[in-house]
């Protein structure tokens, strides 16, 4: 996604990220909490106080490894389908 822009509204409190307008994520560091967009196809992990998004791919698959009850690696694999090539 291009032109996404990041801004603060108030100093030290909030950060809001801006796609087209459209607020894709709200983070109130004061409360820790973030708001999101449902116009948007995303996962997000929260460990540790920390949020990652994980960006939606065409194809594949996303194995998500736990350890002490928290997220601790994300495999990310894809599939390709034959269909004649002469390599993969």
């Amino acid at each position: 996604m291009k032109n996404i822009k990041k801004a603060r509204t108030t100093p030290g409190i909030s950060i809001v990220l801006l796609y087209q307008g459209v607020v894709l994520l709200k983070i109130d560091v004061e409360k820790m909490t973030a708001e999101i967009s449902l116009m948007e196809n995303s996962l997000y992990i929260v460990k540790d106080g920390y949020l990652t998004k994980v960006t939606p791919r065409k194809f594949g698959e996303d194995t998500f490894i736990w350890k002490d009850g928290r997220i601790h690696d994300v495999i990310r694999s894809q599939r390709t389908r034959l269909d004649g090539q002469e390599e993969i």
